[in-house]
């Protein structure tokens, strides 16, 4: 994947979001994503996806949420999702209250085809074990909406790369 910067999109909570067409540059066996995010209202929405909601469960997402996939529960969890038709869903994430409105946090989902991680403000906090097979599917990657209930970020997403290998902490998380 090529690394790309979005420099503080803002979202409004509506119906803001950004969408880049399906590559196969955006089908990774093995990723990172990171950015900073400042939410003003904390309620189930994505930070950035690539998965298919049709109960395939082909694809990866960085979703804030509640109770795993597809729950509209709104306290703040961050979660990372990663799934394949044969083995569901790997979902890692922070339990309720991890993302405070009006704060920056750094955060950072990796993926290396074995473990799922999630780092908060530079800091390990979780790691899950589960093999996933990735498979390219025709879904466009998304900044900013919910992939289940097409809900809108109310905030602010800086300088989110994606990158094509799981990034460790040695090397600038």
């Amino acid at each position: 994947l090529p690394n790309f910067s979005l420099a503080s999109l803002s979202f409004d909570g509506s119906d803001d979001y950004v969408e880049v067409k399906d590559a196969p540059s955006l089908e990774p066996t093995r990723f990172t994503i990171s950015g900073w995010v400042r939410t003003s209202q904390v309620r189930a929405e994505s930070l950035i996806h690539k998965l298919s909601t049709g109960g395939s469960f082909e694809g990866y997402a960085l979703v804030l949420n509640s109770s795993g996939p597809g729950s509209a529960t709104e306290d703040g969890y961050l979660a990372l999702w990663v799934g394949d038709i044969t083995n569901g869903w790997t979902n890692v994430s922070l339990g309720a209250g991890a993302i405070s409105n009006k704060q920056w946090h750094f955060v950072v989902g990796t993926y290396d085809g074995t473990n799922a991680r999630i780092y908060f403000d530079g800091v390990l906090r979780v790691t899950a074990t589960k093999t996933a097979s990735i498979i390219a599917n025709a879904i466009n990657f998304r900044v900013g909406i919910h992939p289940f209930n097409n809900t809108s970020l109310n905030g602010l997403i800086d300088e989110d790369p994606i990158n094509n290998r799981a990034l460790y902490a040695p090397e600038g998380l």
